[in-house]
């Protein structure tokens, strides 16, 4: 279902909140992605298929947090990209800067594989590795800030 609270303005629904989305031709803004009963994949790759029908670019801002980790910090030290960049969406980061960050040392290890380790320890239910993951990010974002992205701009834009 669709609901239009304002001008320009859709929520998405499927028996929760999937979405909230701002057009402003030829802009569509994605203000809010939830999954609301499947994965947030489907309901981007839904918006990113109307935004292609329609001529629209589409912008977002990475707010992506559990437990107060920021989702999208924590993607880019296990992968150097974050989860939006697998859909064309780009931010500013240069491949070849973060590739050396995130093997470079770090602890015992290596920024990727240390965040590898905690991300995977957690999702088994390990809360302890919270402050560790906290602190990993932290580093993470000190690198960004070095770079065109920054935490207060992350914005990814997927272009047509």
């Amino acid at each position: 279902m669709i609901t239009t609270p304002g001008k320009n303005t859709y929520i998405l629904t499927n028996g929760t909140k999937c979405a909230k989305i701002k057009i402003n031709h030829p802009v569509l803004y994605i203000d809010l992605l939830n999954r609301c009963g499947y994965r947030g994949s489907v309901t981007l790759s839904k918006l990113i298929a109307f935004a292609d029908k329609n001529g629209l670019t589409i912008e977002l801002e990475d707010a992506s947090m559990i437990d107060e980790i920021d989702l999208s910090l924590l993607k880019i030290a296990q992968t150097g990209n974050t989860w939006y960049g697998q859909y064309g969406f780009r931010n500013g980061l240069d491949p070849k800067q973060v590739h050396a960050f995130i093997h470079s040392p770090y602890q015992d290890s290596t920024y990727q594989k240390k965040a590898i380790e905690l991300g995977d320890r957690y999702k088994h239910g390990d809360v302890s590795v919270v402050p560790k993951i906290h602190a990993l990010c932290k580093e993470v974002e000190t690198f960004l800030q070095t770079t065109q992205y920054t935490r207060y701009h992350r914005k990814g834009t997927r272009r047509r």
